[in-house]
């Protein structure tokens, strides 16, 4: 605060020059389309190689430029939270409308991506990976590095 003077709604959101229902509307697309490239990008198609994030960024910078200058795109519910809670802004209107906005603009892409891209090719396989990282593990405890390092015997 005394480094930089007038900080008391510094990095607080509420939509300028447009209502809340439309600063709802914003959020709630922009986070949608997000997650729509996310997944499209990394869960269906995990072999995208370096332009899966690449489509993720530019999608990110799209949602900021497009919506930036009107509800500051948040896209997050985190980086709405944070200076509430610090600065005690927009407890009342702000929280509410961008957090509702993006959970339900992130569950929105989810259930639009689901039937179109499928669960992803590693989704509901989680436990079979856990237990060959503990049988690595073991193995690697006990001596035998041959399944760590790739040289096992068939």
């Amino acid at each position: 605060m005394v480094l930089i003077p007038n900080t008391h709604n510094i990095g607080c959101f509420a939509p300028k020059g447009i209502s809340w229902g439309q600063a709802f509307g914003w959020e709630l697309i922009m986070t949608f389309l997000l997650v729509v490239t996310v997944y499209s990008v990394g869960v269906s198609q995990p072999d995208f190689g370096v332009m899966g994030p690449l489509a993720v960024g530019l999608a990110l910078c799209a949602a900021g430029l497009a919506g930036g200058s009107f509800t500051g795109a948040a896209l997050n519910p985190a980086r709405v939270l944070g200076p509430a809670m610090v600065f005690g802004c927009g407890w009342r209107k702000a929280v509410p409308v961008y957090v509702l906005a993006e959970l339900l603009g992130g569950v929105a892409g989810s259930i639009m991506s689901w039937p179109l891209y499928g669960t992803g090719l590693h989704f509901g396989r989680w436990y079979d990976a856990v237990e060959d990282a503990a049988a690595d593990a073991r193995q690697a405890a006990r001596g035998g590095y041959e399944r760590v390092t790739g040289n096992a015997s068939a």
